[in-house]
């Protein structure tokens, strides 16, 4: 038997989304798969705060996925994101350098290569 699950937010009613990841975190986790569901859930809100322009509140969400989550190159790049939408140049920068030292190889390596090479010349760093 397959349950259905819906796409929380993939109609648009992103508040309704928050609502619901905010009940899936406050369950504390008891094993690796329900530590996995707290980390989606956690990028999940993070994503919904960033889609609703409450980027302060993203970053807080990108902030609590560690280093030891197989989604942290995704929330390192992530958050690059919401310090450029707070026009905050200088932490999107230190965040791709964070990034670069982190994932070397990575799929997104060469796309924030080129990003803070933007963000270089935007703040005249060079």
């Amino acid at each position: 038997m397959q349950v259905a699950v819906p796409l929380l937010g993939v109609d648009g009613d992103y508040p309704a989304a928050v609502e619901e990841y905010t009940k899936i975190v406050a369950v504390a986790p008891v094993d690796e798969s329900t530590q996995q569901v707290l980390e989606l859930s956690q990028l999940a809100l993070a994503r919904l705060h960033y889609e609703m322009g409450n980027f302060a509140e993203a970053g807080t969400w990108y902030g609590k996925i560690t280093h030891e989550s197989p989604w942290f190159a995704d929330q390192l790049y992530e958050s690059v994101w919401t310090f450029i939408k707070q026009e905050n140049w200088t932490e999107a920068r230190q965040q791709i350098d964070t990034f670069l030292g982190a994932f070397p190889e990575h799929r997104y390596t060469a796309s924030l290569r080129l990003l803070k090479a933007h963000l270089h010349m935007k703040t005249a760093a060079y």
